[in-house]
This record gives C-alpha cells, structure tokens and sequence, in this order.
C-alpha cells in the first residue's frame, strides 16, 4: 500500500487569513484572561452574553 498524505483544513483560507485570524482569537483570549481576572463580575457577564448570542445565531441560521 501507498502512503498518500492528505492535507485537510479546518477553515479553507489563504495562509495570510488564518494567520491574521488566529492572531485576533489569540489577542481575543489574553483580553478575556486579564477582564475576567480583574473584572470577574463583568467579564463572566460579557462572556455569558457572547456565548448565548453565538449559539442563538447558529439556532436562527440552521431553522
């Protein structure tokens, strides 16, 4: 048997696009890191609230 090496990506995007992605997903963490430590109150709250809005969106998308 041959080996065939197969490439699959999550996200089909040029190289430039993932990489300036995963830059805001990684300032996005250490932002909610440092609000939730400081500000815990608030920042479960913003969190919270993002979450929800995230999965009702996917609700309203997929009727």
């Amino acid at each position: 048997m041959k080996n065939i090496e197969v490439k699959i990506s999550a996200i089909a995007m040029p190289p430039k696009i993932q990489s300036f992605q995963s830059y805001w997903f990684g300032l996005l963490f250490v932002i909610m890191a440092v609000v939730t430590t400081h500000f815990f109150e608030w920042g479960m709250a913003g969190l919270s609230t993002f979450i929800l809005a995230y999965l009702t969106k996917g609700i309203r998308v997929n009727k």
